[in-house]
């Protein structure tokens, strides 16, 4: 980041220029969004739906965020911190392909989604940990023509949980985006029945 501005102060979510348009020509103020990886799309969200479920990982920023929603008074997020645990033998699920988070098991994080019903949510975001378990997990939870987005699609080690997804409308919007020098891949699917 280049020091002057941060996703968290211009509440705008880290991902490609042209998503970032979809979602703001898309999202509507009777949506109900989940997303893991909190940040300044946290706020982005809440400013267009109804309500933000947002669930962390990272202790330290989970606290920076609680602080920014505090001070902006949003009303509508609820956010949660889910920690990582030490495991031996993790289901492949349940990993981060984060070298920092070698030996450390995301299964309650990846199921925090759970405690929500079937055809749940409008909106289901991966953009934190453990994402193609993620990816899994959030299916049964969104809405027939809902949207599951993922950032950073483009990335190998997210083809296992694309893999799962059943596509109809499957928008992949790849370019620069805020705060990086780089192009990469963000992809909006809207999810037909599950059953």
């Amino acid at each position: 980041m280049n020091g002057k501005h941060t996703p968290l102060e211009d509440e705008l979510p880290w991902m490609t220029y042209r998503a970032i348009d979809w979602l703001s020509h898309h999202l509507t103020h009777d949506m109900i969004l989940f997303e893991w990886g909190s940040g300044g799309s946290t706020t982005f969200f809440s400013r267009r739906v109804k309500r933000v479920i947002t669930i962390e990982h990272d202790p330290i920023w989970y606290q920076e965020v609680v602080n920014a929603l505090e001070k902006r008074g949003y009303k509508n997020i609820s956010l949660r911190l889910v920690e990582p645990v030490a495991a031996k033998n993790i289901n492949p699920w349940y990993t981060s392909t984060d070298v920092n988070y070698t030996g450390k098991c995301f299964e309650s994080y990846i199921k925090a989604i759970d405690e929500y019903p079937d055809s749940f949510f409008d909106v289901v975001v991966v953009d934190g940990r453990a994402r193609a378990g993620c990816i899994r997990q959030a299916l049964p939870k969104i809405k027939p023509g809902g949207y599951l987005i993922l950032d950073n699609s483009e990335r190998v080690e997210y083809k296992l949980g694309l893999d799962l997804v059943p596509k109809h409308k499957d928008i992949q919007l790849f370019g620069p985006g805020p705060y990086s020098g780089i192009s990469w891949e963000t992809r909006i699917i809207q999810i037909q029945n599950m059953s």
